[in-house]
């Protein structure tokens, strides 16, 4: 089984790849199936795209969105996935 195929059955499966084998479309597919798996993806490889899949899986994972990634449209995605940001909730960048 390749890393691909494990992370699209369990997203968290990431942790067990090595980090020089965690491709952008490793990365992809894990968060898409699992949005917590963001926890695992290198900051280098958290983009635009890996933290709106994170998060339209996964709202929660607005927590693992590097502050400037936190756009309008990525917040918008978390509050409707998990139905609301609390105060300690992060909030957009400026």
């Amino acid at each position: 089984m390749t890393n691909q195929e494990a992370v699209k059955q369990d997203g968290v499966a990431l942790c067990f790849v090595p980090e020089e084998m965690r491709t952008a479309e490793v990365c992809l597919a894990a968060v898409k199936r699992n949005g917590a798996a963001i926890y695992f993806v290198p900051e280098e490889m958290r983009t635009a795209e890996v933290c709106l899949a994170a998060v339209k899986q996964d709202g929660r994972a607005l927590c693992f969105v590097p502050e400037a990634l936190r756009t309008a449209e990525i917040c918008l995605e978390a509050v409707k996935r998990n139905g609301g940001l609390d105060k300690k909730s992060p909030r957009p960048a400026a």
